[in-house]
C-alpha cells in the first residue's frame, strides 16, 4: 500500500488523482530500484533508493543527508572512500533511470517525464540522457531502452570510468 484515501475526506478527484500518481511513481522507484540495487555498494544503496523515491523533489545534498540520519561532509567522505561518485551524481543518475523507465512506457510523452522526475523541460531531459547514457529519448523508448541506461550506470560505478571520463 503505497497511499490511503479516507472515503468522504480525501475522495475528491484531484486527491485520487494525485494519490494514484504518487502510488503509481512509487511503484515505478521499486523497480528501478530492485533492477540497479545488485550493483550498488552497501553505502550508495539507501542514497540512491532516497533519490529515486524522491526524484520529482528535486532534494539537495543537505536534504539528502538529512534524510539519510548523516552530516553532508560525512555522505560526501562516504562516496570518496568507497570510490563512488559524490551524492549529486548519483541523484542525477537516479532520475535519469527513471526517465528512462518511464520512456519505455508507451504514451508518456518526453515532456511529461521530464516534468514527472523533476527535470523544469523536455530539453532539460534530453541533455541528462545524452550526458549519462549517451542517448537521446527515442533510443531509450526502444526494447531494451531502460537495459541501455541501466548499463551505462553500472559502468558509471566503476572507478575507471569516472577516471577516464574526468581527463576527456
Amino acid at each position: 500500500v503505497h497511499e490511503l484515501i479516507v472515503a468522504g475526506i480525501d475522495d475528491s478527484a484531484i486527491v485520487l488523482r494525485l494519490a494514484l500518481q504518487r502510488a503509481s511513481q512509487r511503484c515505478l522507484a521499486e523497480e528501478v530500484f530492485a533492477e540497479i540495487s545488485p550493483s550498488l555498494p552497501r553505502d550508495a544503496a539507501r542514497l540512491v533508493r532516497y533519490c529515486i523515491e524522491h526524484a520529482s523533489e528535486a532534494p539537495t545534498i543537505d536534504d539528502i543527508s538529512r534524510a539519510l540520519g548523516v552530516h553532508r561532509r560525512t555522505l560526501v567522505n562516504r562516496m570518496q572512500s568507497a570510490m563512488l561518485p559524490p551524492p549529486s551524481e548519483l541523484w542525477a543518475w537516479s532520475r535519469v533511470l527513471l526517465a528512462a523507465r518511464y520512456l519505455e512506457m508507451p504514451g508518456r510523452s518526453v515532456e511529461w517525464v521530464a516534468l514527472t522526475v523533476g527535470y523544469p523541460s523536455a530539453n532539460a531531459l534530453r541533455n541528462a540522457l545524452k550526458k549519462y547514457t549517451g542517448l537521446i529519448p527515442s533510443e531509450l523508448r526502444e526494447d531494451g531502452g531502460f537495459a541501455r541506461a541501466t548499463l551505462a550506470f553500472r559502468a558509471a560505478l566503476l572507478p575507471s570510468s569516472r577516471r577516464t571520463a574526468g581527463m576527456m
